[in-house]
This record gives C-alpha cells, sequence and structure tokens, in this order.
C-alpha cells in the first residue's frame, strides 16, 4: 500500500516519541543541547519534510521508517525501545503457559491460535503508547477475526505438508512473538512435515523484535530463526538480506504478521497471509475494518 498525506502526522509523533524515549539516558542527555524540548520539535519537523519528500510509491512504513531514522540520528541512540522489548516479553511469557494450553486445548487449535497470534500484536509501541493485552485476548477469542481467509490457510498448510515444503513466518514485535511462538507450536504438532523458518530485524527499530528478543522467548530452540538483513519498518525486500531472499523465494507459504509487513508486503503475488490487527485508520480501511480489529487475510489470488 502507499503512504497517505495523513502519514506525515503519525510519523512526526513516532519521530517525536523515539526522542523522547531516547533522551531518558543520562548519557544521551548529557550529548544534547540543553533544549532538548527544542531539539525534539525540530526531530518532527524534520520527519515531516522526509515524509513530504518521499518517492510516492513508499508504503506508510518505509516513510516512517525514514523519519524515525532521524530520532536516531539526532540522539545518537540506536535502540530507544530497549528497555520496553524486555518489558513486553516478560509480561507476554507470563501468559505463555495458560494460552499455550488453551491453544492445545481447543476445538481447532490452529484457529485458537492464529487469534491469539493476532491478539498479540497489539503489542505496537510505535503506533501507540500503552496496550490492554488482556482485553485483546478477550476480543480475540470472543469476537473472532473481522475477515478471515483461514479455511484457505488450512488448505495451504495441508498442501505444504504433503509436500514437505517450507513456510517462512516473518515476526513483528518483542513481546508478540510470544503469541507467535503459541501458533507455530501448534503448526509444527499437526503439520510436522512442514520445515518453518522463522525471521526478525538484524537491527533495532521502534520494538520490533530481534535475535535476542527471538532467544529470550524460546523461539530460537523451537524452529531455526534468521534475520532479514536490514533496519527497516515491515519487510522492504529490495533491502533484505541474500539470505532471507533466498527463504522468500523458495517459501512455499509465507505468514506475515503486523502492521508494517502487511503495508510493505500487501501487493506481493507470494503465498502470503497476513495476521495482524488495524491499528491506524488507513490501514483498517485497506482492510476493509474497523481499528483494532483482527484479520486474516489472503490478497493476493
Amino acid at each position: 500500500m502507499k503512504y497517505r498525506r495523513e502519514c506525515e502526522e503519525c510519523s512526526r509523533r513516532q519521530a517525536e516519541r523515539v526522542f523522547s524515549l531516547a533522551v531518558r539516558d543520562p548519557e544521551v542527555r548529557r550529548r544534547l543541547p540543553h533544549d532538548i524540548e527544542f531539539l525534539q520539535k525540530e526531530v518532527g519537523q524534520k520527519a515531516v519534510e522526509i515524509v513530504k519528500a518521499s518517492d510516492p510509491r513508499y508504503s506508510p512504513a518505509e516513510v516512517s521508517f525514514w523519519a524515525i531514522l532521524e530520532a536516531h540520528r539526532a540522539t545518537g541512540c540506536d535502540d530507544p525501545f530497549r528497555q520496553e522489548k524486555a518489558e513486553s516479553n516478560e509480561l507476554a511469557l507470563k501468559y505463555y503457559p495458560r494460552l499455550s494450553e488453551k491453544a492445545q486445548q481447543a476445538d481447532d487449535p490452529i484457529l485458537t491460535a492464529c487469534l491469539l497470534a493476532a491478539s498479540g500484536n497489539i503489542i505496537d509501541l510505535g503506533i501507540q503508547e500503552s496496550f490492554d493485552l488482556e482485553t485483546a485476548i478477550h476480543h480475540a477469542l470472543e469476537q473472532g477475526f473481522r475477515t478471515s481467509h483461514y479455511d484457505r490457510l488450512k488448505r495451504e498448510l495441508e498442501k505444504t505438508d504433503r509436500n514437505s515444503g517450507l513456510l517462512l513466518y516473518i515476526l513483528d514485535n518483542a513481546g508478540e512473538i510470544v503469541f507467535d511462538r503459541i501458533l507455530i507450536e501448534q503448526i509444527r504438532i499437526h503439520y510436522p512435515s512442514i520445515r518453518i523458518i522463522a525471521s526478525v530485524n538484524s537491527r533495532p527499530v521502534l520494538n520490533d523484535a530481534l535475535m535476542e528478543d527471538a532467544q529470550i522467548v524460546g523461539l530460537c530452540d523451537l524452529v531455526e530463526v534468521i534475520e532479514n538483513g536490514h533496519q527497516d519498518l515491515g519487510t522492504v525486500l529490495s533491502r533484505c538480506s541474500r539470505e532471507f531472499h533466498d527463504i522468500y523465494f523458495s517459501a512455499d507459504l509465507i505468514i506475515s504478521k503486523g502492521q508494517a509487513n502487511y503495508e510493505t508486503l500487501d501487493e506481493r503475488p507470494e503465498n502470503i497471509f497476513f495476521i495482524l490487527k488495524a491499528k491506524c485508520e488507513i490501514v483498517a480501511e485497506s482492510l476493509g475494518a474497523a481499528m483494532y480489529d483482527a484479520v486474516l487475510l489472503k490478497k493476493s489470488s
């Protein structure tokens, strides 16, 4: 999908929030001029200018990424969300035993695990400053998916299993990946011939999951986890590594988590299923959903 004028304000807010988190560190503050508030507003204004000057073919995630990098550059801090990611992993792991058992005992464990994976997408600190995980879990399990191509996903899982094929699971945020672990576990149980590879970002941006997050929550003990070779929000194929390209283009089935991955991959022709919650009006409109609805969608034919 392509970014729109409304993305200017969102990118400004994101850049200013990244700045505010970075300057919590006393070492960062000491490196900066005394007028921190002025510098923060300057970063926000530059973010808007970056979006306005961007190629109109870019996705919202791509223009937001370049705006966010302005805050990294201004503060010299490369991982402002490190504390938030650690806290999200810790919080989500507390839910893991109960929710893993819930999926295992469900009438349809894969569907329940998909809904739990969608509920975990509420842990998106780039777009929102806080989240209610308990409510998100309850809402997903009670309301289900606003748009559901689950039957198609099941058919693709069965086909991939019969052919001993490859599933690429593109991860999104720290904390959220605990919920993805539950879905991956259920796929391994019910489709044991599928080879599963999960992917994370190579460098920090917002609260996107890195290899260390995958290790902390036990994903690396469950499946092979690779880095995508870049720092961008979402999956920008032109900037991904050769290793990621090899896996991506040889995958029989791709599950893409989260809003930024949807924004950057929704026009791709590969066999991609998107699982996410709509957290901005532009994305909700694209999905044919309301804000915070859960969606399991395959856009391409």
